[in-house]
């Protein structure tokens, strides 16, 4: 069965990694230490900004995943290719895009 995000029930004492998954089964993992900064714009996602990458995370019901991630509970982040996220009911937390960026990468200040 899908899940978008799995929690940890309590806080991770060590430095706590945030597994990222994406909808082709690839992988990429930052520790909790790493991250400098994260947003919630219901109408937008969650962006998460670590040293050297930011994380965009897009998708519907993402509010209770922003909290957990806040309090370090946040274990993966699983995107759902697109026939996954169709079936998945509305009352879910489905992640239909997940983006990692490597900060030298991205045009522009910040």
């Amino acid at each position: 069965d899908y899940r978008a995000f799995g929690y940890s029930r309590k806080p991770v004492s060590s430095d706590p990694m945030i597994n990222f998954i994406d909808s082709t089964g690839t992988q990429t993992a930052f520790a909790y230490g790493h991250l400098y900064q994260t947003k919630f714009d219901p109408s937008e996602g969650i962006v998460i900004e670590f040293t050297e990458h930011v994380v965009s995370i897009r998708g519907r019901r993402l509010g209770e995943a922003f909290a957990k991630l806040v309090s370090q509970r946040v274990v993966f982040v699983a995107e759902a290719d697109r026939p996954t996220a169709v079936l998945v009911p509305d009352d879910l937390p489905v992640v239909t895009r997940l983006e990692i960026a490597d900060k030298k990468e991205r045009p522009g200040p910040r």
